[in-house]
């Protein structure tokens, strides 16, 4: 985020979220080294790559004749190569190229076709590093999402001629292979697979890859390479997940891929603070976006705006003389324990009040555009509540989506905003005096990932509950905002 003038990379995940969630293959199913418990089992290293390798292509075989009318040609299992740092050099998988080193292909999955006959194609890992080191700290989850994204590219080799397949942009072709990962798993989620069940948190571990293997910190999306940012990537796999394989197919046609919101750095001094303001700047421009977005959408809509009457203010559980009483929420100086990491909207009362610390840890781990989506959260629920409507968090991570989405991105570096984030023209109207648009900052590279880093980090722990709001659809609502806007939002029910 950076202050209009004439947005973020966060560092680490604040809180885990998913990580060593179970993916479960049904009881009964599976080698000596697979741990049966209960209803279903936590899979080992080598039964999860074996049985994905299995799995994936049973997919493809129902799904490539419905949305291609093409039969499905199978990756033989000479062609589902493994290899790590302790392989005869001359075994290791080499691309078009006479021979390859270990250190040119380490911590890296991968698929490649030879020449015009895609007999020649392959699906190579390394199990040396990257599988391993996946498995351990995310779960058996990702190596079956990694695995199934390369089984995407396999399904484009099959699909594209070879000249369209290697001349296509990268950002169409990983967007593309996410989407049909999220068929995949969406496939497997409605229980067709006869290896696998998906388990809560195992979309959120998906989230979590899905930051793992973005491009870096204001990577452009036209240079050959790119493969998005984390949430381009987690929206592609999104799309899969919810309108299945077909609507990944419509990717063949650049014109029907969705916005992609990857963008570089066009400032020296947003390059040299990673797109991240000072908390304190990012808090004050933050609440003037805000303020002024709401105001042009209350306009458009023939309403009054009166905006958070009572003002924002901070608060330290720490010190009981800081901490307003909201008799709305129930919340009293007396039980300090409850504002413990609150960042709340005070209905009745018209005031936003929040944890310091909490805040300050978000803009530190993560990032400012996710310190400022606490804030806006908050703003979005008394909005809610000025709109007389009840569709509850949902609802509000909505609206706090379509903020998201207006914010003015500038990318040719003349600190002029070219259109809004979500890539749709400009709602904001110029101010008459300046000709700006109606905001108080820009959206920086990695902002939009710090919103998905966010949800992981503030949303509870998915435990199936059907009811339940887990990171995973928290960030579909934000994204129903982020891209129709809220008029959508205004739609949804509690």
């Amino acid at each position: 985020m950076r202050r209009w003038l004439s947005g973020l990379l966060g560092v680490a995940i604040f809180v885990a979220a998913g990580t060593g969630a179970a993916f479960a293959v049904p009881a009964g199913e599976g080698e000596d080294n697979v741990e049966n418990k209960g209803g279903g089992g936590e899979l080992e290293y080598q039964d999860t790559i074996d049985f994905a390798f299995e799995d994936i292509q049973t997919f493809w075989a129902e799904t490539l004749p419905d949305v291609y009318d093409l039969e499905y040609r199978e990756i033989r299992d000479d062609q589902f190569i493994p290899y790590s740092e302790d392989s005869d050099p001359d075994d290791l998988p080499a691309c078009g190229e006479e021979g390859v080193d270990y250190e040119d292909i380490a911590d890296n999955a991968f698929y490649c076709v030879i020449g015009a006959d895609t007999d020649d194609d392959f699906v190579a890992y390394d199990d040396g590093m990257l599988f391993p080191r996946l498995f351990e700290e995310f779960g058996p989850f990702a190596l079956v999402q990694v695995l199934a994204h390369e089984w995407g590219h396999a399904i484009q080799g099959q699909v594209f001629t070879f000249d369209s397949f290697v001349n296509a942009p990268s950002i169409q072709k990983e967007l593309q292979a996410d989407c049909y990962t999220g068929a995949y798993v969406a496939w497997v989620d409605a229980g067709e697979s006869e290896a696998f069940e998906i388990e809560p948190g195992d979309l959120e571990t998906g989230l979590a890859g899905m930051l793992e293997f973005s491009d870096p910190l204001g990577f452009d999306p036209s240079e050959q390479g790119a493969h998005g940012n984390g949430f381009d990537r987690t929206n592609a796999f999104s799309e899969g997940f919810e309108s299945g394989a077909a609507r990944c197919a419509e990717y063949d046609d650049l014109g029907l891929l969705p916005p992609v919101t990857e963008i570089p750095f066009t400032t020296e001094s947003d390059l040299a603070n990673e797109g991240n303001l000072p908390i304190d700047e990012a808090l004050e421009f933050g609440i003037e976006d805000l303020d002024l977005y709401w105001a042009v959408v209350f306009e458009l809509s023939g309403l009054t705006y009166e905006g958070i009457e009572e003002g924002v203010e901070s608060f330290d559980p720490r010190r009981k003389s800081t901490l307003p009483e909201c008799e709305g929420l129930d919340l009293s100086p007396r039980r300090a324990r409850d504002y413990n990491n609150a960042v709340f909207y005070c209905p009745g009362e018209e005031f936003i009040a929040y944890d310091e610390n909490i805040v300050e840890d978000a803009h530190g781990e993560i990032g400012d555009f996710a310190a400022m989506q606490l804030i806006g959260n908050a703003w979005a629920a008394g909005m809610q509540e000025d709109l007389e409507l009840e569709g509850g968090q949902a609802q509000v991570d909505c609206f706090s989506g379509s903020w998201a989405g207006s914010i003015p991105i500038e990318v040719d570096g003349d600190g002029i905003a070219d259109f809004a984030a979500n890539g749709q023209p400009l709602i904001r109207d110029p101010d008459p005096a300046t000709g700006d648009p109606l905001a108080a900052i820009l959206l920086s590279p990695g902002d939009l990932d710090e919103v998905v880093r966010g949800f992981l980090a503030f949303s509870e722990p998915a435990t199936g509950d059907p009811d339940e709001l887990t990171a995973y659809t928290r960030l579909q609502n934000f994204r129903l905002g982020f891209f129709s806007g809220e008029e959508e939002c205004s739609a949804l029910t509690g």
